[in-house]
């Protein structure tokens, strides 16, 4: 669907929310729907920044279509090594867990510690959110690996570094492909 105006600032933006919408059920009522309602514009008492996010009069199932269509051109239009890098950054669950370890297998041959677990639980310091990463830290690792913890933050930097060269060229695929759709702004 071409839009007149794009809905998103970037392809960060588009990605984000895209993930998110996935994660928030389809038919309740919620403060999503307040948006929805409002063209996008942010429900508050107080004045805010207007909101970045550009609906501009589509309902909520073609904000849902949207997104749908955003995350469906990371899995059509992004080699599997840089679908694997947004989900590690972006989805949710189990999808993001394939992620995780997608891009901890990807590092694993730069990394020195070899260890399966250990080595996975650098990826989820990585890439974990709240309470994904509970527990785990430099000093247990390092213990688990029998390394020094500078070793351990070592092989962290290298998953973050095959992690944003794949995002990065995930990135460039995604960005001519929303700007050609129209979708993020040019």
């Amino acid at each position: 669907m071409e839009v007149d105006q794009p809905i998103f600032r970037s392809v960060e933006q588009a990605l984000h929310f895209s993930y998110l919408m996935e994660t928030l059920p389809v038919t309740r009522r919620s403060a999503m729907s307040q948006i929805y309602a409002q063209g996008g514009n942010r429900v508050w008492d107080e004045p805010r920044e207007p909101s970045t996010i550009h609906f501009g009069g589509l309902s909520e199932l073609d904000v849902r279509g949207q997104c749908a269509m955003v995350r469906g051109a990371v899995i059509d239009h992004l080699l599997l090594a840089e679908r694997h890098a947004v989900h590690a950054r972006y989805a949710t669950q189990s999808t993001q867990a394939d992620g995780v370890r997608a891009m901890r297998d990807a590092a694993l041959p730069l990394m020195s510690c070899q260890s399966d677990v250990p080595t996975l639980e650098m990826a989820w310091l990585v890439f974990g959110r709240g309470s994904q990463t509970d527990g785990i830290t430099t000093r247990s690792l390092a213990d688990d690996c029998g390394m020094s913890q500078s070793s351990i933050v070592r092989d962290i930097i290298k998953i973050r570094r095959v992690h944003q060269t794949l995002m990065s060229a995930a990135l460039d695929k995604l960005t001519e492909l929303f700007r050609k759709d129209g979708l993020i702004e040019r």
